[in-house]
């Protein structure tokens, strides 16, 4: 941020030479980032159920982003339990629908999307 800031200092700036600052910075192509925050409308529009299994002693997750096209993006996920534990796991969101089996010692009384509130997206989560 400093060197833009430096660069640009009482100028004129586009947001690809923000995004060119940035990938110089951090060594990283960043187009897609850019494209799906900043170029195109709309944002993660997430919804989803869950199920404990108390034979796998495991957490069924079943994640749907209901935006047109699916954001790329880590989600955080905080379990808690009935005696205060928590748990926090991130999922790689990719697609439209995903699955995935989350293993744990006791079953949660709650599941929270986004704990650290890191995410700018709609959403709820539901207990099968």
């Amino acid at each position: 941020i400093r060197a833009y800031y430096a660069k640009y200092r009482n100028g004129n700036a586009l947001t690809k030479d923000f995004r060119r600052e940035m990938e110089t910075a951090s060594g990283k192509d960043l187009r897609a980032f850019f494209d799906q925050w900043l170029l195109n409308p709309g944002h993660p529009v997430i919804s989803g159920s869950w199920k404990f299994d108390a034979k796998t002693k495991s957490v069924a997750l079943d994640i749907r982003q209901e935006q047109p096209r699916p954001f790329h993006c880590v989600l955080e996920v905080e379990l808690t339990g009935p005696i205060g534990q928590k748990i926090r796991t991130r999922l790689m969101l990719e697609n439209k629908a995903q699955n995935t089996s989350i293993p744990l010692d006791f079953e949660p009384i709650s599941i929270k999307l986004d704990p650290g509130v890191n995410l700018l997206f709609d959403g709820n989560l539901a207990r099968k």
